[in-house]
C-alpha cells in the first residue's frame, strides 16, 4: 500500500457505513491517506426487467435524509486530523461511485455490505456487490 492513499467511503447514514468509515479511517491513519465520503441522491435504478424496476424502500428513505447529517455521523468514527471532504451527487449508486473513483484518482474504496435476502440478492443484487465488479480501485466490503 502506498502513503498518500486517497480512500473513498460511500455512506447513506446506515450503521454499517458508519462501520466503514471508522474503518477507512484506521487505513489512512496508518498510510497517511485522506478520506472522501460520497452519497449518492437516488430515486433510480440500474435495473432493466419489469421484476427490478420498483425503487427499495431503502432507497426512498436514503433520498430523504439531509446529505449534512449523514456525513457528520460518518465523520464521528474517523480519527482527528485526517483529512475529509464530502461529495453529494444524484444517480444510480453503484455508477456514480465507480465514476467518482475513476475521475479522482482513488486507490481505495471501503463500503459497507448491505444485507439483503437471497431472493433480493438474486434480484436487485446490492451497491457493494456492483462496485466491486466495476473497473477501478480495490473494494474493501466492511460487514
Amino acid at each position: 500500500m502506498k502513503d498518500n492513499m486517497k480512500i473513498l467511503v460511500p455512506v447513506d447514514g446506515s450503521p454499517v457505513s458508519c462501520r466503514a468509515a471508522e474503518f477507512a479511517g484506521g487505513i489512512a491513519s496508518e498510510m497517511n491517506g485522506s478520506i472522501d465520503l460520497f452519497f449518492v441522491t437516488s430515486m433510480k435504478n440500474d435495473h432493466n426487467t419489469v421484476e427490478e424496476r420498483f425503487i427499495p424502500v431503502e432507497q426512498i428513505v436514503a433520498s430523504m435524509q439531509n446529505p449534512n447529517e449523514i456525513f457528520d455521523k460518518a465523520k464521528k468514527g474517523i480519527p482527528a486530523g485526517i483529512a475529509v471532504t464530502s461529495h453529494e451527487k444524484e444517480g444510480v449508486p453503484a455508477q456514480e461511485i465507480a465514476a467518482y473513483a475513476k475521475e479522482e484518482g482513488m486507490d481505495l474504496i471501503v463500503i459497507g455490505s448491505k444485507g439483503h435476502t437471497a431472493v433480493e440478492n438474486f434480484l436487485i443484487g446490492s451497491v457493494s456487490q456492483k462496485v466491486l465488479e466495476n473497473e477501478g480501485p480495490s473494494v474493501v466490503i466492511v460487514k
